[in-house]
């Protein structure tokens, strides 16, 4: 039996997820978690019953990623769906539950870009790249604080180029954008699998 990979996160995960769960067939068995993490008090909140699904047969490692609903706000609003200083406490407790509770490695993956022209003139609230780079910052140092791996798939999308790889919206990515992840994200996978 290959070892298994937990996947969690929100949209830009599920987008990925079938590439990587191609790339790593006969090498790893790909569980993810079916709904949308959306923001880290959500995920948080739900990770608990989330981890009892794979409780009988724990990853290897589970990839996570959170950030992109945190950082929504409402138009000329400085408020953020939830704020930096509730996203890091979040953020340990999330790390440090996959760390004790799965006995496996955990990866924090990084928060991707947005496109704050095509993200406003689409969608009801905003987001700003700022604010990624912020709570990417955020997480970065508290992941490091415990020993967890971070995958910068922000790089990842600004070296593949925004342009193409983030759709319409501003936020999810187009084809070329999951390919260029699930490449990513799959290969990074491989120190573990």
């Amino acid at each position: 039996m290959p070892p298994r990979v937990l996947l969690i996160g929100d949209s830009i995960r599920m987008g990925y997820a079938p590439g990587v769960r191609e790339r790593l067939m006969g090498r790893a068995e790909i569980a993810e978690i079916p709904q949308n993490g959306g923001d880290s008090a959500n995920l948080l909140a739900k990770l608990p019953a989330w981890l009892g699904y794979v409780a009988d047969d724990p990853p290897v490692v589970a990839y996570v990623n959170c950030g992109l609903h945190d950082i929504k706000r409402a138009y000329g609003s400085d408020a953020r769906q939830v704020g930096l200083l509730e996203y890091g406490p979040n953020v340990r407790s999330i790390l440090a539950m996959l760390v004790e509770q799965m006995g496996g490695a955990v990866v924090w993956a990084a928060t991707t870009p947005v496109v704050y022209e095509r993200h406003h003139a689409r969608k009801g609230f905003d987001r700003f790249d700022a604010d990624v780079l912020e709570y990417n910052s955020a997480a970065s140092a508290i992941a490091s604080e415990l020993d967890v791996a971070v995958h910068d798939l922000y790089r990842a999308v600004s070296d593949g180029g925004v342009v193409d790889c983030v759709g319409e919206d501003g936020v999810h990515m187009t084809d070329r954008g999951n390919t260029l992840l699930a490449d990513h994200v799959a290969k990074r996978l491989h120190d573990y699998v």
